[in-house]
């Protein structure tokens, strides 16, 4: 509770979203709310000044004009106003009526008092008065605002709260909502808490006992949260709070046709691409590994020298998280489909967990006409070498994994395909 330019910001800022409307020096006014022309009732609404100091002393007159459907003042008529910060009914500050009755000229006023300042709060909050005629032909008796600017005055004025706030830090992780929860230890002898007010330390704030907040980064936030009891005295307390970077997405490729020849189409197809629960992947970076580049889900291209190209695929989801590069080899046979043999492979699963049984299958490799593949050499990194058309293995480390496949076929000739992917915590 000793350090001011932490909590002060919170009551303040959680106001920002309300300031709609820009302030002036000494007074604001609202356009005048109408009905049919059969129940031409208006209202205007206007507040003096409408920046005022967070000293619990300095005030603002809202005053009330009512007319009838010819113009003339309309007495009588009773209204009901309420005080609103982020879009939240609160008691930040106080009026000194919440029912007011027009005169004989049509007018009604009320006083609105700031509240004392709040150990920590240091930024402007923007308090809307709400104003709801209580006769139902005010056009359907929408309610009219107006805003005020109350500026912290930089002291603490009032004493600290009996009331000593408290809350449990949650463990979020970017891009998703966490539940923020006050509560507070006192004696109800002792008066009322009457607000709560959240700083997260990221630039945004709330009011309330139980909000919640999405960071959009991670790192370790400075987290403050105020009370206000109902005699206008203050407590804060601050926490750090950890954000993770969460789950990141995981890029997959396909493609057809799986031995393409020199200047053939090939499709490559991303879609199978996941991000964490709640997001979606939004962005693509394809590298062909012959010096082109694509930017869709779904990308064609074709190789105009035989070889075999090393393809890569990173992804990025909706927060901004990128994945690891995946990556397949593509070999490209020349003109007439080549006269070598084609090295091929499937893993199975592609995403797989620790210590989770993965299967490589090489059936898909092929010989020229006249030859049959009579070798499989496998390279795992890490994982070390095996032979055969099929193996399997787990890994009991996270991270990437890289698998090269050299066949060779009964007339001597060789053909390599490399994959990578990642093995999850």
């Amino acid at each position: 509770m000793g350090r001011m330019p932490t909590t002060h910001r919170l009551i303040a800022a959680t106001a920002a979203s309300l300031c709609l409307t820009a302030c002036t020096v000494h007074k604001q006014e609202t356009p005048n709310l109408t009905g049919p022309s059969a129940l031409g009732k208006s209202l205007a609404v206007t507040v003096s000044p409408d920046v005022i100091q967070q000293d619990g002393a300095s005030q603002s007159v809202v005053q009330i004009t009512a007319t009838d459907n010819n113009g003339q003042p309309l007495r009588n008529a009773s209204m009901r106003l309420e005080i609103v910060v982020d879009n939240f009914l609160t008691d930040f500050g106080r009026l000194s009526a919440r029912s007011v009755v027009t005169d004989s000229s049509g007018r009604a006023s009320a006083i609105y008092t700031a509240p004392p300042p709040v150990l920590g709060i240091t930024s402007d909050v923007v308090v809307q008065i709400l104003v709801t005629p209580s006769e139902s032909d005010f056009a359907n008796a929408t309610p009219r605002s107006v805003s005020i600017r109350v500026t912290p005055t930089g002291i603490i004025g009032a004493p600290t709260s009996p009331f000593v706030p408290d809350f449990t830090p949650p463990s979020p992780t970017v891009g998703n909502p966490a539940t923020f929860l006050a509560s507070f230890t006192g004696s109800s002898s002792s008066g009322q808490v009457i607000t709560f007010v959240w700083d997260f330390g990221d630039g945004q704030t709330a009011v309330g006992q139980s909000v919640q907040h999405t960071f959009s980064r991670p790192g370790t936030f400075l987290v403050t949260l105020a009370l206000i009891d109902t005699l206008g005295r203050t407590n804060s307390v601050s926490k750090s709070v950890v954000v993770g970077q969460g789950a990141l997405p995981v890029a997959d490729i396909v493609f057809s046709p799986t031995q393409p020849g020199v200047d053939q189409t090939i499709n490559f197809n991303g879609s199978g691409s996941t991000a964490e629960a709640g997001h979606r992947v939004t962005g693509y970076e394809w590298n062909f590994g012959d010096g082109s580049f694509g930017g869709g889900v779904f990308e064609q291209h074709a190789y105009h020298t035989a070889g075999t190209y090393n393809v890569t695929l990173k992804v990025t989801d909706d927060v901004g998280r990128t994945s690891a590069l995946k990556q397949v080899a593509v070999t490209v046979a020349g003109a007439g489909g080549g006269g070598g043999a084609v090295a091929n492979f499937t893993i199975s699963p592609t995403n797989p967990a620790v210590n989770t049984l993965v299967s490589f299958n090489a059936s898909g490799s092929t010989a020229p006409p006249g030859a049959t593949i009579v070798n499989y050499i496998w390279l795992f990194t890490p994982g070390g070498s095996a032979q055969g058309q099929f193996q399997s293995r787990s890994f009991a480390t996270a991270g990437q994994v890289t698998v090269t496949l050299t066949v060779v076929d009964s007339l001597g000739n060789t053909n390599t395909m490399t994959q990578a992917f990642t093995v999850s915590p």
